[in-house]
């Protein structure tokens, strides 16, 4: 089951309000630890908290964005997943998602947005022996 939360009655209600997401990044090793963070802003944040069960093919969520408004993306699993976007056959996207290894993308990180279309929906497959619970926010402007 999917839990999806979005801003845009907020948005519809009382115009649009300014969102920011706070990508944060470290690294240990070598002579100097370094921490950073990144701050992107939009109006629409989403929020949703993915369950797929073991050996489970193309579970559909229903989760939609325009790509070229696309601020911002996270997605964290604790198992291997991948993700196809608007069709299970033919999608627009594939994308892996590696246990305990965050997807990250950022509007101004200099690598190009992994998302080439507009996303209608997602689909999920875990071909994995457990469940897995998958963490996705995104941002939009």
């Amino acid at each position: 089951m999917m839990t999806l939360l979005l801003a845009l009655a907020v948005a519809i209600c009382f115009g649009a309000r300014v969102v920011t997401h706070t990508f944060t990044f470290g690294h240990a090793g070598g002579s100097v630890s370094l921490s950073d963070s990144v701050q992107v802003t939009g109006e629409l944040a989403t929020e949703a908290n993915i369950a797929v069960a073991a050996s489970t093919t193309n579970q559909q969520e229903n989760i939609a964005f325009n790509h070229t408004n696309l601020q911002g993306v996270y997605i964290k699993s604790d198992v291997t997943v991948t993700l196809k976007t608007n069709s299970s056959g033919s999608p627009d996207n594939t994308i892996t998602i590696t246990a305990g290894k965050p997807f990250v993308w950022y509007a101004g990180c200099g690598i190009a947005n992994p998302f080439t279309a507009a996303v209608t929906t997602t689909y999920w497959t875990n071909a994995t022996a457990d469940p897995a619970t998958i963490y996705m926010r995104t941002l939009v402007s």
